[in-house]
């Protein structure tokens, strides 16, 4: 890149978690950096910039700090337990201005200058980290894109070759049917050996294993692989190649990606059984730029009669470590049995509206991934149903790339004017997850939109969010610089809004979603003496409750 930058974390050269791993609904955007104790590890600037975005957030990134740097770059520091006293200041002063914790801003280009290798906080666990730790991105400050940081010359240790788990042969009726298997074959995988597959060599000879194995129906590769950089666990691949004889059949190569195509990855997964596998095809729907599938968009196709292909499926690593099976695909003409597969309808480049006297439902081009045909159910309502019917849309197997719509029909009989502000949708997802979404109204309709489906229903919030502590009725005394805990939570439509006031006046609190945790400092905003500290709680639908806390707050 032409400039030197400084590693984040300099003593730790190893990672927890490498760029284009294979997580939740995305991709790994950056570096796990292990900072083994939360506030105890400094993280420094990687490069000269300047503070060009701080969002703090209960969820998500958590203390995040972002830097753009001369170079074009903009380096992101992620799950911070705090700032360095000059950030930390700048941050206290907007947060008592904006009288919010949460909050995503852009300081000016001279408000807050950076140096390379200045301490600019200390690594944390804040917003939706599992650990103490440091997620550290590379982003083109133009497109936003996020880069894989080693081609930064960050370095990790890594001198082995991944691991390769397994290896299942998929057969599917074609290409946009890459749910529906007709068959899975584990061709390779504990206690099967070399018996179906054999090891590659680097030489790029094919060693023939002892049988071919046998396809009726156009198939792909489903593997299991591994980095085994990380400290405490395996990380995704960079890179895999799959050959059929001398012809690329699939590519994947992970170098960057924008945050808004990261969702592709559940074409690329196993969604329906959330298992972290790579399924080496192109979906129809799947526009991932770092898939190249030129032939039969990765499929392979079943050999004519009397002829073999030879497969090569290579997993490499950043560095170029690599490790290869090999296996020999024929036909299987002996009693095939051809499924009976009704053409599907819509392919994932075309619109969906689906509507019925009870319901509507509206699918942008390219919310799917494959062809489908478009299906629902509908149902009587059970206990604590306000709409007029429950409606299952599609299977909560299937994943969605973006919104959909979805309008039901409220049932007036069972819900009053006066609740109708308190209706959520309540979707019966994957592994029967319920998750609830807030919407709108026109007339007796209801619509709200979602990237999940399942079965659907109206039901209502009327549950004020609970606050609780662990402190007694009667004042109790506390210094400054120590912290008030309490616990919010909210289990239908979800917290929008905590408010901590001392006097009416607003006083910082810092939430984190994953423990519940509200964290009141008694700092110097706070007066000395006898206090009530009043925290105010809101969800989605406007429940509310309020709790009090007494204290005598000494110096």
């Amino acid at each position: 890149m032409g400039q030197t930058y400084q590693n984040p974390v300099p003593q730790i050269g190893n990672t927890s978690g490498l760029f284009g791993d294979l997580r939740g609904n995305h991709f790994h955007s950056g570096i796990d950096y292990p900072t083994f104790g939360d506030g105890k590890t400094p993280i420094l600037a990687v490069y000269n910039g300047h503070v060009s975005r701080i969002k703090i957030s209960a969820t998500g990134y958590g203390n995040a700090l972002y830097i753009k740097h001369p170079t074009g770059y903009t380096s992101v520091y992620a799950h911070l337990h705090s700032y360095n006293q000059k950030i930390a200041q700048w941050v206290k002063t907007k947060q008592y201005q904006l009288e919010s914790f949460e909050m995503d801003v852009f300081p000016g280009e001279t408000e807050l200058q950076i140096v390379k290798g200045e301490i600019i906080g200390l690594g944390g666990n804040t917003g939706n980290s599992t650990g103490p730790h440091l997620h550290f991105e590379m982003r083109n400050s133009r497109t936003e894109w996020t880069c894989h940081p080693l081609h930064f010359g960050f370095s990790v240790s890594d001198r082995a070759a991944p691991t390769l788990n397994s290896l299942q042969l998929v057969e599917i009726p074609g290409h946009g049917y890459s749910e529906q298997f007709l068959s899975k074959k584990t061709i390779y995988g504990p206690n099967i050996g070399n018996l179906l597959t054999h090891p590659l060599q680097l030489n790029g000879k094919f060693p023939h294993p002892s049988k071919p194995v046998t396809i009726s129906h156009p198939a792909y590769i489903e593997l299991k692989a591994a980095d085994i950089a990380a400290i405490g666990g395996a990380s995704g691949i960079h890179r895999i190649t799959i050959l059929e004889n001398s012809d690329t059949l699939f590519d994947f190569k992970i170098d960057s990606f924008s945050f808004a195509d990261s969702r592709y990855i559940n074409s690329l997964i196993d969604f329906s059984s959330g298992t972290k596998s790579y399924r080496c095809q192109r979906s129809p729907g799947n526009l991932l730029p770092c898939i190249r599938a030129p032939k039969n968009n990765g499929l392979i196709l079943p050999p004519k009669d009397g002829e073999t292909k030879e497969i090569k499926v290579w997993c490499r690593d950043f560095y170029g470590n690599a490790v290869g099976r090999g296996f020999v695909v024929a036909a299987n003409n002996q009693g095939i049995h051809h499924p009976n597969i009704s053409p599907r309808t819509h392919g994932p480049n075309k619109a969906i509206a689906l509507k019925d006297l009870h319901a509507e439902a509206y699918l942008d081009p390219w919310t799917l991934y494959d062809s489908i045909s478009p299906d629902w159910q509908f149902f009587n309502p059970t206990n604590g149903t306000v709409s007029q019917k429950e409606i299952r849309l599609f299977n909560s197997s299937l994943p969605a790339h973006k919104l959909y719509r979805i309008l039901l029909l409220a049932d007036h009989q069972k819900l009053k004017p006066s609740l109708r502000s308190k209706t959520v949708l309540e979707c019966l997802g994957k592994e029967g997850k319920k998750s609830y979404h807030t919407g709108s109204w026109d007339q007796d309709w209801f619509e709200s939109s979602l990237k999940v489906f399942g079965r659907l229903r109206l039901v209502l919030d009327t549950t004020k969010p609970t606050i609780t502590s662990s402190y007694p009725a009667q004042p109790i005394r506390i210094s400054r610089g120590l912290s008030i805990i309490a616990r919010i939570n909210d289990q239908q439509s979800g917290i929008k809004e905590y408010r901590v006031t001392v006097n009416n006046r607003w006083i910082l609190a810092a939430y984190d979603a994953k423990s519940n945790l509200l964290s009141i400092p008694i700092s110097k905003e706070v007066p000395l003496g006898k206090q009530n500290i009043l925290i105010k709680v809101t969800d989605h639908v406007g429940n509310s409750s309020s709790h009090t806390i007494a204290v005598n707050i000494q110096n």
